[in-house]
């Protein structure tokens, strides 16, 4: 498919899983590639400015039924009400009736699963292919750090860095994007 065109907009781009969807939407070529950082919320009218009702594709990369929802609902608010649309989420989430009336021309919901075995050939192209990626820089593997021992002080620690709010500017130019990306919302 040609994305070119397309905008998609990804919920939590600085979290983990964040950060691949934004390097693989690009690797897929979309146009424009909106995100948002930790916690934004509030902050559909702004997308709404850069994509109007055309937006086709959306993805929510945050724990949606742990944060009750916010999230979830932004992602799928921000579908175009008029044109059919796509939206993945990582955990299932009820959608807000109020929401999904207002898509008249509907919408595929997906759950990203990391099961391998239900698409084996699918699978086996992508991982034949993320080898390339990774050599030639256009997928970047995330930071990460050796603990050496059993040292649950220093686990701690780690884990609480990882919980600590950061700089969502900071963590998408790790990613190494090229082409048009909108941050929104501020996490610090």
């Amino acid at each position: 498919m040609d994305y070119a065109n397309e905008a998609i907009a990804i919920i939590r781009g600085g979290s983990n899983c964040g950060k691949f969807a934004l390097q693989l939407s690009r690797l897929a070529g979309f146009g424009e590639i909106i995100t948002t950082a930790k916690e934004a919320t509030n902050v559909e009218d702004q997308i709404r400015a850069i994509v109007s009702d055309e937006l086709l594709y959306a993805f929510n990369t945050a724990n949606g039924a742990y944060l009750g929802g916010v999230s979830h609902q932004l992602a799928l608010s921000l579908l175009s009400t008029t044109k059919k649309g796509s939206f993945a989420t990582l955990v299932r989430g009820e959608d807000e009736p109020e929401i999904t009336a207002t898509k008249t021309a509907s919408f595929k919901k997906n759950q990203v699963l990391g099961v391998s075995d239900l698409h084996q050939d699918l699978a086996a192209k992508f991982l034949r292919e993320l080898v390339g990626w990774i050599e030639n820089g256009q997928l970047k593997p995330l930071d990460f750090k050796v603990i050496d021992g059993l040292n649950a002080v220093k686990v701690n620690n780690l884990l609480d860095d990882y919980r600590t709010p950061f700089q969502t500017v900071d963590t998408l130019q790790s990613c190494v994007l090229v082409g048009t990306v909108v941050i929104t919302g501020r996490a610090w």
